[in-house]
């Protein structure tokens, strides 16, 4: 849509709801974005090369409207998601190599495929939510066992402030 378009320095959503891949790819001066309340559909490849990447620091992740886009490669340790979120674009942690433990709040809704693609460190995802919530309110994109990047990752799901384990290691 607005691919290559260098002069592009602010956007404004009213009543978008779905961005493509790679529509404002490469507009490397657009670091302005308002509205996005009724997005539902994104990817981390619809900024890609625009100003908001070159902006990305750990513990300052792309969020559009009530989507998590990207977090940024430097994020290590634990990173907590925001409670306003409620989806998780595909590759948003990819190749988030050095981080160690994603808590995603019960207010997602859903996870995009590849979320946590080449995740090398990650060992726990924990949902602060119920288990019924998970399974029944969640959905996943893909191959949640394949998409978690590495064996011995483990899903743990919580009922408030106690983590409980209820799933296997994956």
């Amino acid at each position: 849509a607005f691919n290559y378009c260098h002069s592009l320095t602010t956007v404004t959503l009213e009543n978008v709801v779905e961005i493509g891949s790679y529509a404002f790819n490469d507009c490397e001066n657009l670091t302005s974005f308002s509205g996005g309340e009724n997005l539902n559909k994104t990817t981390s490849e619809s900024f890609m090369n625009t100003g908001f990447y070159s902006s990305l620091s750990a513990g300052n992740p792309l969020i559009v409207g009530n989507t998590l886009i990207r977090v940024s490669a430097e994020t290590a340790g634990s990173f907590r998601i925001d409670s306003s979120v409620a989806r998780i674009a595909p590759y948003a942690f990819s190749d988030c190599e050095m981080i160690e433990q994603i808590i995603i709040p019960e207010s997602v809704n859903y996870i995009g495929e590849f979320a946590f693609n080449n995740t090398k460190s990650l060992d726990c995802v924990v949902y602060l939510g119920s288990e019924y919530s998970f399974n029944n309110n969640v959905a996943v994109e893909g191959n949640w066992n394949y998409e978690m990047g590495y064996e011995g990752t483990t899903l743990l799901v919580t009922n408030g402030e106690e983590f409980i384990e209820t799933t296997d290691t994956y």
